[in-house]
């Protein structure tokens, strides 16, 4: 009974997806937005149409559905392109980190909160989700433009430098920081990108010879999809995101390109979809109904945003105008980090109340990035198509 209640959530979950995704794509929006909005319809807060399934089970799919996202995502990705913007995208990685965070605090200091609340609250306001903006960028055929570039990369600093501050504030929350520990994690993280960034295409390029094994065609995506979940893993295991493994994979993918991303791309619009959903069913509305917790959620919201697009802008001096607002909106979504962040700090006693004051500014940043984000990236592909003619 239970594995029917499992089937039936993602039976509900993947068809009110594509039903939204394709409604919002009639209406020349992103399909990821109709994608979060069908996850908050038939979320248990608003219809109930959830059967109670395991919630574990949803969040492996979730996981492995941003895990392909990303992966895809890297294999459309050149590492030369990468390394070309390496300044800008490390400046608006450090920026979006520590723009957003010191206004975090700042406000919530000024507002009489707690150190410990105002610490997570703060790192929820760091983290970027590189899951909606990558999908974004994919569905307008814009992930080889300039911003796009900027704003990968940028998400792989903010990430790395994100999960060492929620490092910092989860020893700072339970007064227990260990300096060693900090130091190991900096010097592991460092070791894992040298590694799979300088030998990693290295070690693809010698298995392009043996890659084909007898009498298994599709052998260059099974390659693919090893490698993804074993960096995936490994990412995790020195406490990195599995996204950031899951992106590296694609990144150093570098034959056969395209063949994999044709047999990939079944799987990609098949699981892709339950992330969205899933992280939209996660939205409580009723955190809305009290006025006191909706104007602490509006101001923690405008700093979330206004310091994302600061940041970027700032970081990506020296780029043409537009392209730097594409590149501080693409930073904007937080998506299934904030909530990471926000679910750790309720089991360290985070206040609900501001558990749910988080999950808003994640979820209403993560849904109104995608409708401004679209023109954007649109006029930021047809300037790169005319810098290439």
């Amino acid at each position: 009974m239970e594995q029917q209640s499992v089937l039936l959530d993602l039976f509900v979950l993947f068809a009110a997806a594509k039903i939204f995704g394709e409604l919002f794509q009639a209406i020349r929006q992103p399909a990821v937005v109709g994608e979060l909005l069908a996850g908050v319809v038939v979320g248990p807060h608003v219809l109930g149409l959830l059967g109670g399934g395991e919630q574990d089970v949803l969040e492996v799919v979730a996981e492995l559905g941003v895990i392909i996202l990303l992966f895809t995502v890297g294999l459309e990705t050149s590492l030369d392109d990468l390394r070309r913007v390496g300044r800008p995208a490390l400046l608006v990685g450090l920026l979006g980190v520590a723009l957003p965070f010191a206004a975090g605090m700042g406000l919530m200091i000024v507002l009489g909160y707690e150190r410990a609340d105002s610490l997570f609250v703060s790192a929820a306001i760091v983290a970027t989700s590189v899951g909606v903006t990558a999908r974004v960028l994919r569905d307008l055929g814009a992930v080889n433009t300039t911003a796009a570039r900027v704003v990968l990369g940028a998400a792989v600093v903010d990430d790395i430098l994100a999960i060492m501050l929620l490092a910092v504030v989860s020893g700072l929350a339970v007064g227990d920081l260990s300096t060693v520990e900090l130091v190991v994690l900096i010097v592991e993280v460092l070791l894992f990108l040298g590694i799979v960034l300088f030998l990693g295409p290295k070690a693809i390029r010698r298995l392009s010879s043996i890659v084909r094994v007898p009498g298994i065609p599709e052998s260059p995506f099974l390659v693919a999809v090893l490698l993804t979940l074993g960096l995936a893993a490994a990412s995790e295991v020195i406490g990195l995101a599995a996204i950031i493994g899951a992106f590296l994979a694609g990144l150093i993918f570098e034959f056969r390109k395209e063949e994999v991303a044709t047999q990939i791309e079944p799987v990609y619009e098949f699981l892709v979809p339950f992330f969205f959903a899933i992280t939209g069913s996660q939205l409580d509305p009723t955190v809305f109904g009290d006025v006191g917790i909706l104007g602490l959620a509006a101001m923690v919201t405008a700093i979330a945003v206004v310091t994302k697009v600061l940041g970027g802008y700032a970081g990506s001096v020296g780029l043409e105008r537009g392209t730097r607002l594409t590149v501080g909106v693409g930073m904007v979504p937080r998506g299934e980090v904030g909530l990471i962040v926000a679910s750790l700090g309720l089991g360290l006693g985070l206040d609900a109340e501001l558990f749910g004051v988080v999950v808003a500014m994640t979820v209403v940043t993560t849904i109104a990035t995608p409708p401004v984000l679209g023109p954007l990236v649109a006029a930021e592909r047809r300037r790169t198509e005319r810098t290439e003619r």
